[in-house]
């Protein structure tokens, strides 16, 4: 339509306050003069800017042309890294949605342990719980196998940039309830572990964000990993925890985690939460160059190829419905909102983790 039809009219659609500040942020970029190969330098890889860097503003003005008009099948959420670097006073969400393929046990409630390390302490020797979240609300069309989780994305702000010295860590964990002679005994058992960065890597203040599929290591967090996160960051803190632990992979088995700036806006879904059918398993669709490529460093891959296709799909037991559903294996006389608040306690009462907020 033409301007002048009042089709572009934004003059009832009032700003919130992320975008008053994203504004503000964007506006003391934009007054700084820039050239071509500033704008080239935003929008390609390093390597790929050396190539070109002596080539001239005409030369660059031609890339950025043809990376502009290049065809698109459908448009992605806009990085952030393009335009708008970390905020801590805004600050950004995760969720951990489910996994895949852990070791199923009858009657061992799946349950997710993660916070950002540092603040997050929950996974050193001190063991505190301050910034340190859990999900619980299963869902109860899922499997013990592959299970989802329902509280989706937390935000936290105020978390400084730190480069490759911050990341994700994320713990799973079976929680059961057994009849003793003294009572209730509650039992917690470690089941599997893994970590992320948070942002992209030492000198650039731009969040990770998207949707990741990460392969887990078998058991719990070593006591030392937040030590070696400060120190080394999440891929060195990996290499040396791999040689000092001997750690072994939870062969087939992964997270799914989405990380979003809240610069997005408090209520983006950049990716959909998983939500596995019998034809869709609910994996990101890039899942093989976005969670193996954060996955490799200094040339060591620490899931062999040839093992892939085990992490990109769900155990047949699910589609051949030879897993059953977590709502079928419910306790006798207990309804899924019983189970579900019993559960949350549970995992509060082991953990002194406090619930997610809205929940008691």
């Amino acid at each position: 339509p033409k301007y002048n039809s009042g089709f572009y009219d934004s003059t009832g659609c009032m700003p919130t306050g992320v975008e008053k500040v994203t504004y503000m942020v964007r506006l003391s970029v934009t007054t700084r003069d820039l050239c071509a190969k500033d704008v080239m330098r935003k929008l390609i890889s390093f390597d790929e800017f050396e190539d070109l860097r002596t080539s001239g503003d005409k030369v660059m003005t031609n890339a950025i042309s043809k990376l502009l008009s290049a065809p698109v099948k459908e448009i992605p959420a806009i990085s952030l890294r393009y335009f708008c670097q970390y905020n801590p006073a805004i600050g950004f969400k995760v969720s951990v949605d489910g996994v895949n393929n852990i070791p199923p046990t009858k009657g061992h409630w799946p349950v997710v342990i993660f916070g950002v390390v540092p603040p997050c302490a929950y996974f050193g020797p001190e063991g505190l719980t301050h910034d340190t979240h859990f999900h619980s609300a299963l869902d109860l069309d899922s499997t013990l196998r592959c299970p989802r989780w329902g509280e989706t994305f937390v935000s936290l702000q105020n978390v400084p940039f730190r480069g490759q010295g911050i990341g994700l860590v994320v713990q799973i964990v079976g929680i059961s309830r057994m009849q003793a002679k003294e009572g209730i005994k509650l039992k917690k058992d470690d089941i599997g572990w893994t970590a992320m960065p948070i942002f992209f890597d030492n000198e650039m203040p731009y969040l990770l964000d998207g949707g990741f599929q990460l392969p887990m290591y078998k058991g719990t967090v070593p006591r030392n990993f937040q030590r070696l996160i400060d120190s080394k960051g999440v891929e060195g803190a990996m290499r040396i925890a791999e040689k000092e632990h001997k750690l072994k992979l939870l062969d087939g088995a992964s997270a799914l985690v989405r990380v979003s700036d809240l610069q997005r806006g408090p209520s983006s879904h950049p990716i959909d939460a998983p939500n596995p059918t019998d034809t869709d398993p609910g994996i990101p669709s890039d899942c093989e160059t976005t969670f193996l490529r954060k996955w490799v460093s200094t040339g060591e891959e620490r899931v062999p190829k040839k093992k892939w296709p085990k992490y990109a799909k769900i155990e047949r037991g699910f589609f051949d419905g030879l897993d059953k559903k977590i709502k079928d294996l419910l306790p006798p006389g207990q309804s899924p909102a019983d189970f579900d608040s019993l559960l949350r306690s549970d995992t509060a009462t082991l953990t002194r983790i406090a619930p997610p907020e809205g929940f008691s």
